[in-house]
């Protein structure tokens, strides 16, 4: 269900801010990794939250793109 909020910015930005989802959850994973004993595990949570951001953007941007008219005008 998308809400005001997701409308606000275009499918495009959408798919960029996943993009950076992932980048940023392996550099802080790189930086927490270094922990002794705990740290793999937090690079491993950090990249799966990255991920899972990355697949919501990813959503919000195709069901933004199947609301768009047929011109490809965005709404306002």
């Amino acid at each position: 269900m998308l809400t005001d909020k997701d409308r606000r910015y275009s499918p495009l930005i959408h798919r960029i801010a996943g993009v950076a989802m992932i980048i940023i959850g392996v550099i802080m994973g790189a930086i927490l990794a270094a922990i002794p004993l705990l740290g793999p595990v937090l690079f491993i949570g950090c990249l799966a939250l990255g991920i899972m951001g990355n697949i919501r953007s990813r959503k919000i941007a195709t069901a933004l793109e199947q609301e768009l008219p047929v011109s490809g005008f965005i709404p306002k």
